[in-house]
C-alpha cells in the first residue's frame, strides 16, 4: 500500500503530500497541488480513486494553504470535523510522503469558547435531525446510544482544544476535560452517558441517553458562557 501510494504521489502537479494522524479519525493526507484547472480536476479524481476511503484527503492549492488552519464545519452525525485539530497534528506529527515539506507554512490557530458553541449548535440542529429522530423512528436504539457516546468524546476534544491542549486520545480525553473543566454536573452527565450499554435495544435506554445528551449540551453551553 505504501509503495503504491508513493508512486501515485510522485507525479507532475503535486507539490507536496503530508500524511497526518488524528486523535478522532484514521487521519489522512494533505495534498498540495499546483496544476492547470483541467489537469487539477483529473489529478484529484485519479487520486480519490486510489486512496482508501478510510483516510481523509485534503486537496489544497499552495496559495490557499492558510485555509488548512480554519476550523471547518461541525455536522454530526455525517462526519467528524477534523479541521480544528488538523493544523497541530500536521505541523508536529505530519510525515512527508512526497515533494517539499509544508510544516513551516502551517499557521497554528487559537480557539476560544465560540468553537465549542459552534459544535453544540451543530449537535442541537444536525444531530437531532439526522441522528436522533431517524434512529428513534426506525427503532435503532443501540445505534443512537453509540452515536451519542461518540459525539460526547468529540465535544470533549473540542472543549479541551480551547484550553490549548490538542495532543489527546480517546482514552485520555475524559480525564483531560475534567482537569480543565472541574464541573461536578458535567462530570456526572459524562459518567452517566458512558455507563449506558451501547448494545441496548431498549427504547427506555435510548430515551435516557438522549435526555442525558441534551442535558450535557445545556450544561456545557452554560460552562462556556462562564469562561
Amino acid at each position: 500500500m505504501k509503495e503504491n501510494l508513493d508512486a501515485i504521489f510522485n507525479q507532475d502537479g503535486i507539490l507536496s503530500v503530508v500524511q497526518f494522524p488524528h486523535p478522532l479519525t484514521n487521519g489522512g493526507f494533505v495534498i498540495v497541488i499546483n496544476a492547470e484547472p483541467a489537469h487539477q480536476r483529473m489529478l484529484i479524481a485519479d487520486l480519490q480513486k486510489q486512496i482508501s476511503k478510510k483516510f481523509s484527503t485534503y486537496f489544497i492549492p499552495h496559495d490557499t494553504l492558510f485555509q488548512i488552519s480554519q476550523p471547518g464545519v461541525f455536522a454530526p452525525p455525517f462526519h467528524i470535523n477534523e479541521r480544528p485539530h488538523l493544523p497541530f497534528y500536521l505541523k508536529d506529527y505530519g510525515q512527508l510522503r512526497a515533494g517539499a515539506p509544508i510544516q513551516e507554512d502551517i499557521l497554528l490557530p487559537t480557539y476560544d469558547h465560540t468553537l465549542v458553541q459552534m459544535h453544540i449548535g451543530a449537535c442541537r440542529e444536525s444531530f437531532r435531525r439526522y441522528a436522533a429522530l431517524p434512529s428513534l423512528f426506525h427503532k435503532q436504539y443501540d445505534s443512537l446510544i453509540l452515536q451519542i457516546q461518540k459525539e460526547i468524546i468529540h465535544l470533549l476534544a473540542t472543549a479541551v482544544l480551547t484550553k490549548g491542549e490538542w495532543d489527546i486520545s480517546r482514552e485520555t480525553i475524559i480525564n483531560r476535560f475534567e482537569a480543565h473543566f472541574p464541573n461536578h454536573h458535567l462530570a456526572t452527565s459524562i459518567q452517566t452517558l458512558q455507563q449506558i450499554p451501547n448494545n441496548s435495544t431498549s427504547k427506555e435506554g435510548a430515551h435516557r441517553a438522549l435526555f442525558q445528551f441534551e442535558k450535557f449540551l445545556n450544561e456545557l453551553a452554560a460552562e462556556m458562557q462562564g469562561t
